[in-house]
């Protein structure tokens, strides 16, 4: 049997890599990275019976928010912007 050889050149290789990378990396950084302005709209202008409050200890460490929804009473989202924050700083 005779061995097949495939006649991929490194430089080919290599430049799909790189287009993988960016790729990735751009879907990482638009949709995987919270993005406070965002919520912030959603909150404000969105009219889904939403209210953000924040207390003196989230107000002094600028460590986000409460979201609440008005209809239920329950909290759906706390110190949402702690975490965005933090990304927001890697390099």
């Amino acid at each position: 049997m005779k061995k097949t050889h495939h006649s991929f050149s490194t430089q080919t290789i290599l430049g799909v890599l790189a287009l993988l990378l960016a790729v990735s990396f751009f879907v990482w950084r638009n949709f995987f990275i919270p993005q406070p302005a965002t919520i912030a709209i959603l909150v404000e202008d969105g009219g889904y019976g939403l209210q953000m409050t924040q207390t003196q200890a989230q107000a002094a460490n600028n460590s986000g928010a409460t979201i609440t929804d008005t209809q239920t009473g329950k909290k759906v989202l706390t110190n949402f912007m702690m975490l965005s924050n933090r990304l927001s700083n890697l390099p």
